[in-house]
């Protein structure tokens, strides 16, 4: 290459510059002055548009992950937060581009920007355009329960999962079952200070109901929504006689205005005192009862938080709090028997005559579907997640209250299966009251987009049972070639243990081997759809609402009558982003 010097030393000595050589010389020395001028002008440029597409990706990004917790309930408000986030990094509204990404809680966000050039100008190119993308995903908590429309024994139907929901009044030790619903610990009790429970939540439990048709009405009722002393498996002696069954027989045969006809027929069944279909096990461990609050609330556009729904307070659709029934004995003021509590004419209060003063009686809700929300097609009838709240509101209550729930368009006094679901939220405190237990019971729905991260399912205090038994966590038939989740952990009380199994399986469950009082985790290493090893891969069918439901079995032979929480969590971020 000539050198400066030379050039110098060339105009020095005055040659001309028609010399051929002299000509060539320069030529090449202004062609590759200009290539070299390109060429660090294209850095330049080049180097801007690393720049802004890093800038572009980032905000991408950010309005991704901003709107795409609105899904898949609200796509509008997903699509508004997203596009005034980007907007916040400096794009313009035609640079911004937002749609579904390929599942329902995805959100895509494309942003278009056109970069200025500096020295590329020279050649005629004004401007760059970058485009860059962000695929989002949101999952909501963990749905529990069930794809039914209804969570718990339904005894009118002959739908029988053989369990209960159940909620502990505040002052019910934990160690009875209950983990969040109770103050009191007993001493060496799992996650305690002393004889407080550290793990209480005044706010009680929360149940789902998903709707999505909103042309017809939507019922929510309780089965025995009001506590009352009947003992663990229905063995207080205050039920009513043949003679008596008898005689609530002859009310309803229309001399009652407000007793429908025909409403005690299966009396001897209903009221049957023992351990039969009917019995929700009503229980009183301490000396105090309870009453229980349910409250419906509206969906909204913030499903990561239940807290903050709207409740509902219509004349059909409004909270109602149940009081608490204690009938100890035959006619032994001021506490009275059950046949006291239901007849219309030998009951001192709470019978059928007082329902006119707006008292729910216990006639109306005794072993029985009540209603406590209707809502019609209009302004309060809206696709997305009804919440309904249950808590027990007796500062001094000691007692344990077990209910079912159902939620569905109106059928008769019912409700119709439609497929409604109706799930717990994240928590699931159960009774169960069964002899010669084998039941499998949904538990958690796991999507395949939950590959590869961590499920933790946890049980409180089980095995309060005759003898030893098993509990198994089971993946949804079909999703997994093996039968079973290949990868499973398991600790007790915290401590880390190997129960000997390889099918994510929990043998010799009984409290008096450790359980009870205790807290049992398996986590669960969900595989991926694309696993190497075909056998191990994950898949379900997301558009089934019946499928990717993960279940538990239990296996009892002797017999179980247990009070037990079982909670469900996906470890990882419920926010994040995906391949575009």
């Amino acid at each position: 290459m000539t050198s400066v010097r030379s050039i110098t030393n060339l105009l020095r000595h005055g040659r001309d510059a028609r010399d051929p050589e002299g000509g060539y010389v320069l030529v090449t020395m202004a062609l590759m002055a200009t290539l070299l001028m390109l060429f660090a002008g294209y850095s330049v440029d080049a180097g801007n548009w690393n720049v802004q597409r890093n800038k572009t990706q980032t905000a991408a990004e950010a309005a991704a992950l901003g709107g795409v917790a609105f899904l898949p309930d609200d796509y509008t408000t997903a699509q508004l937060t997203a596009e005034r986030i980007a907007m916040n990094h400096g794009y313009d509204a035609g640079e911004i581009l937002v749609e579904p990404g390929s599942g329902d809680n995805q959100l895509k966000v494309t942003i278009t920007d056109d970069v200025s050039n500096y020295f590329l100008r020279i050649v005629g190119q004004d401007s760059t355009t970058i485009a860059r993308s962000a695929v989002a995903e949101f999952e909501q908590p963990v749905e529990m329960g069930s794809p039914e429309h209804i969570l718990g024994n339904d005894p009118e139907t002959g739908f029988l999962p053989d369990y209960w929901l159940s909620i502990a009044a505040r002052n019910v030790r934990k160690d009875l079952g209950d983990r969040f619903a109770t103050r009191r610990c007993y001493a060496g009790a799992g996650n305690c200070n002393g004889t407080w429970n550290m793990e209480y939540d005044s706010s009680g439990y929360k149940y789902a109901v998903e709707v999505t048709d909103t042309t017809v009405p939507l019922r929510i009722q309780i089965f025995d929504p009001g506590w009352t002393w009947t003992g663990s498996t229905c063995n207080i002696p205050n039920w009513p006689t043949p003679a008596e069954i008898a005689d609530l027989q002859t009310f309803d045969d229309g001399s009652y205005t407000y007793i429908p006809v025909g409403y005690y027929d299966d009396a001897a069944t209903r009221f049957a005192g023992g351990d039969t279909e009917w019995c929700t096990g009503d229980d009183r461990p301490g000396n105090n009862g309870t009453s229980t609050r349910f409250s419906v609330h509206l969906p909204d556009t913030s499903p990561w938080n239940d807290n903050d729904n709207q409740q509902i307070w219509t004349s059909t659709c409004q909270p109602r709090t149940f009081g608490g029934f204690e009938p100890t004995s035959i006619y032994a003021p001021p506490t009275q028997s059950i046949f006291e509590y239901l007849s219309p004419v030998h009951g001192a209060d709470n019978h059928w005559q007082v329902r006119n003063n707006n008292f729910l009686s216990f006639a109306e809700t005794f072993r029985r579907w009540f209603t406590i929300c209707e809502i019609s097609p209009g302004p309060w009838l809206r696709e997305g997640t009804y919440i309904v709240k249950v808590r027990t509101t007796t500062s001094s209550g000691t007692a344990q209250n077990r209910f079912s729930l159902r939620a569905g368009p109106p059928s008769g006094s019912g409700v119709a299966d439609v497929g409604q679901a109706t799930f717990s939220r994240g928590r699931l405190p159960i009774y169960a009251n069964t002899s010669a237990a084998d039941i499998e019971f949904f538990l958690a729905r796991v999507p395949p987009s939950s590959g590869e991260r961590v499920l933790k399912v946890s049980f409180w205090d089980v095995g309060d049972a005759a003898a030893p038994g098993t509990l198994s966590v089971n993946p949804p038939p079909g999703s997994i070639s093996l039968g079973y989740f290949p990868n499973c952990d398991f600790e007790l009380g915290g401590i880390p243990f190997d129960p000997g199994t390889v099918n994510c399986s929990v043998p010799n469950v009984l409290d008096t081997n450790g359980y009870g009082e205790n807290l049992v985790e398996v986590t669960v290493t969900v595989p991926s759809q694309n696993d190497p090893d075909p056998n191990r891969a994950y898949w379900c069918d997301v558009t089934d609402p019946d499928d990717c439901w993960v279940t538990v079995r239990a296996q009892f032979p002797g017999g179980i009558t247990d009070s037990t929480t079982w909670t469900a969590e996906l470890i990882g971020d419920a926010v994040r982003l995906v391949d575009p």
